[in-house]
């Protein structure tokens, strides 16, 4: 699964490939790398910049070239335009490369948000400037992004074991962005990957989720009674207490299967928890929850693991060979 906070940040550099003539001037002011909260931090000392045109004669000679600095009124104005826009990415950079939090269920509510306001500003009539940069941001948004094809299944899966939204809130936006037989068959693909690992994990915790009761054991449900009268008559009564005990585990056997499937579905069928329930932790409420959900809580303890980025075990390293 590719790192959701390195392809985020290639999508704000193709917008940024062409840097704006305001955004030099402050880069030639500050000298710092990272563009926006460069932007955020110089913007907060407008004031000062001015003090220092008026004050310091030697200011103005820092800059090799006029038309490369100070920035002016008109800069700043830019400046305060593109730090709003470039906000919601490195907010969402933030979500994704989260150590101390659950990180799998957010991604795909920032890709609602991410292709919503990039839609929004590559359409309207705003700053040609900041419509430009859109458009290139969309373009490579969608090489990565556009097509659920490209996207790993436990992204979507990460969001219907999140009880605020579950399979109806995935299939809701599938049918904004797609036509109808499109989205259908999306939801589909969603329902299916959440079924198979359901079954891999009733399997693994021995529980015959889905298993035919003929391939499991001697007797089929319909020959239980006539086979038991058959067998009173021949054999040790420990022989025949044997099989009367294979017969009720086949009986468990069935109820349990049965029970499984109503695990999964009555999960996707219960009314889900407010999403604005303030201080809502996910994996606390599958811990509370594990006894109802025997299986699907052990689904969702290991997807809500799964990291969407990769920047907080590089910076770890990165920490590490400093030490």
């Amino acid at each position: 699964m590719r790192c959701c906070a390195h392809i985020l940040n290639l999508i704000v550099q193709d917008g940024l490939r062409d840097l704006n003539e305001s955004i030099v001037k402050v880069r030639n002011v500050v000298r710092w790398n990272s563009t926006y909260l460069m932007l955020e931090s110089a913007l907060k000392f407008v004031a000062a910049f001015e003090r220092m045109e008026e004050d310091d004669g030697h200011f103005l000679r820092y800059f090799e070239d006029p038309s490369s600095g100070p920035p002016r009124f008109l800069d700043w104005e830019n400046v305060r335009l593109f730090t709003k826009f470039l906000d919601m990415f490195y907010e969402a950079t933030l979500r994704f490369s989260g150590s101390l939090f659950v990180t799998t269920n957010v991604y795909f509510h920032e890709l609602v948000s991410l292709q919503d306001q990039l839609n929004q500003l590559c359409n309207g009539r705003g700053d040609p400037l900041l419509k430009g940069m859109a458009q290139r941001m969309k373009l490579k948004y969608d090489k990565y992004w556009r097509s659920v094809d490209r996207i790993n299944l436990m992204l979507f899966v990460a969001v219907v074991v999140d009880p605020k939204y579950k399979l109806k809130y995935v299939r809701f936006w599938f049918k904004q962005w797609y036509d109808k037989e499109k989205a259908d068959e999306l939801g589909l693909r969603v329902r299916e990957a959440l079924n198979r690992l359901f079954k891999h994990y009733s399997g693994a915790m021995e529980t015959p989720c889905g298993a035919s009761a003929s391939g499991t054991n001697e007797f089929g449900s319909s020959d239980v009674a006539t086979m038991s009268s058959v067998l009173s008559g021949f054999g040790s009564a420990e022989e025949r207490m044997k099989r009367y005990n294979n017969i009720y585990k086949q009986h468990l056997a069935d109820e349990d299967s049965v029970e499984c499937k109503f695990e999964l579905d009555r999960y996707l069928l219960e009314a889900s928890v407010d999403p604005e329930t303030e201080g809502f932790d996910i994996l606390d409420w599958w811990r509370v929850n594990s006894s109802r959900y025997r299986i699907l809580s052990q689904v969702a303890r290991d997807v809500l693991a799964i990291p969407v980025s990769t920047v907080a075990s590089e910076s770890a390293f990165s920490t590490g060979g400093c030490l």
